[in-house]
């Protein structure tokens, strides 16, 4: 009878291994239900940026100067060259003194009010242009210049400027996601499934809080702040501190 060598137990011994670590990475990497850790900091960059870039919008603030209505009289509307590519629906104008609306059209020219009413003379007024094309704008065909209008005011354009913020009302539909669909509202965060998190605003008179479950006791919890605005649909910021909390 033939002994059997070393050598021969070796390679048994190394099969064996190799096959059972194989085994093991079949486990682990297929496995349902398996979930990759993260880790604290990992888990604040993504909710910070996908929540940034789910809320995040913009518009266009255009100023306008009527220095002089051009002719006299009672005045409700000024009728002015408008070289910009807005429309009616997804522009607004505001008073610039109060942030109240003013009433316009936009067909070629720019019709807008440019005093409170029929009867009253016309006193220089600024006025901010808006424009988005996620806003519902309130412009109207029917304010023309068909009456006190003057045709020749004295104004002037300045210069488009771009503005970005958060969207007061891209929040709230995520508080109202956060209370009523918190698992869909982490998927389309492609936020762990395993993990949770809080986020928190407030700034001014603006104040937020998307959040479905606190964390248990003994659990680590990573807190981050930073500085971000809220965008109004007059162009105006308000600064808030967003609080980001997941675990």
């Amino acid at each position: 009878m033939k002994k059997r060598g070393i050598g021969h137990h070796l390679d048994w011994i190394i099969g064996i291994s190799l096959f059972m670590l194989y085994i093991v990475f079949l486990i682990v990497t297929l496995k349902p239900g398996i979930q990759p850790l993260h880790k604290g900091d990992t888990l604040l960059s993504i909710i910070q940026d996908r929540f940034t870039n789910a809320t995040t919008w913009n518009v266009t603030k255009l100023e306008l100067n009527i220095k002089d209505a051009g002719c006299s009289g009672s005045i409700v509307y000024c009728s002015l060259d408008f070289p910009f590519s807005y429309d009616n629906s997804h522009t607004k104008i505001y008073n610039e003194a109060d942030n109240s609306g003013a009433l316009f059209s936009i067909s070629g020219n720019l019709n807008i009010e440019s005093c409170e009413g029929s009867g009253i003379a016309f006193t220089s007024a600024k006025f901010k242009i808006i424009n988005s094309g996620e806003i519902s704008g309130t412009g109207s065909s029917s304010n023309s210049c068909s009456g006190n209008c003057c045709n020749d005011p004295i104004y002037v354009y300045g210069i488009p400027e771009l503005i970005t913020g958060l969207s007061e009302n891209k929040i709230e539909i995520l508080e109202a996601d956060a209370i009523t669909d918190y698992e869909t509202l982490k998927k389309d965060l492609n936020y762990p499934i395993t993990n949770d998190f809080i986020i928190t605003g407030k700034g001014g008179a603006h104040s937020f809080e998307i959040k479905k479950v606190d964390p248990p006791q003994n659990t680590n919890v990573y807190v981050k702040q930073f500085p971000e605005f809220i965008l109004e649909s007059t162009g105006d910021r308000t600064p808030i501190t967003l609080t980001i909390t997941v675990w």
